[in-house]
């Protein structure tokens, strides 16, 4: 029986609306908050110009990219998630030799290939690799984009491994109980994961390059 949303597309449509109102809720509190602390420093006058300040619509267009882009890393590494009484507590394979699995499939599935393909090879790595790669190649580049303690790569990339080792324990731990079926733990994944994050900051580096407003527009 599937208990969670199988799509993207059906995750969003529950997703988003539910950020925007806690969103917005969250902005209107704050505001409030903001002019009763000016109505005790400065008076009325002071409130009207922090309810008149504008929105940040860059940051807040992030926060909601950042949003939609965590629900589509649950909606491939963890949803969706099943449960039956025949599948608890299944056999949980767990890979800690970092590129043993990726190089032994690639030698098998070469071999049996014959090579008529000649770039079944490089398609092999590509799919193998290319997925693990990108999966947090974004959030490289969004989480110092609106927060300035990421802007030190240290930060990102801790950030990046700790999300993905949160995945892959998450991974473990529902293959386990039966919630999940086809997963593996493996360490190729979080150097794969962590990897794609430092690079993803270092496409960072280039949009704030070009962009050197970016620190006025995003405080």
């Amino acid at each position: 029986m599937r208990i969670l949303t199988n799509t993207l597309l059906e995750g969003t449509i529950l997703v988003l609306p539910l950020y925007l109102l806690i969103r917005i809720i969250y902005l209107l509190t704050n505001k409030r908050r903001k002019s009763n602390l000016q109505d005790i420093n400065s008076g009325i006058n002071r409130i009207n110009e922090v309810v008149k300040q504008d929105i940040n619509y860059p940051r807040e267009i992030l926060f909601a990219l950042l949003v939609i882009y965590l629900w589509a890393v649950l909606n491939i590494t963890i949803f969706p998630i099943n449960f039956s009484r025949d599948s608890i507590f299944r056999e949980l394979a767990i890979n800690i030799i970092p590129f043993k699995d990726i190089i032994a499939d690639f030698i098998q599935t070469t071999a049996s290939n014959n090579f008529k393909d000649p770039y079944f090879p490089l398609k092999l790595l590509i799919r193998n690799l290319g997925g693990n790669f990108l999966l947090l190649f974004p959030l490289g580049v969004i989480l110092p984009l609106l927060w300035n303690k990421f802007s030190k790569l240290k930060n990102t990339i801790l950030a990046c491994f700790l999300v993905s080792l949160s995945i892959e324990f998450l991974q473990g731990i529902l293959t386990f109980t039966g919630l999940i079926f086809r997963r593996a733990v493996d360490v190729d994944d979080l150097i794969l994961n962590t990897l794609g994050g430092a690079v993803g900051y270092l496409f960072y580096l280039l949009i704030i390059k070009i962009m050197p407003l970016r620190r006025k527009a995003l405080p």
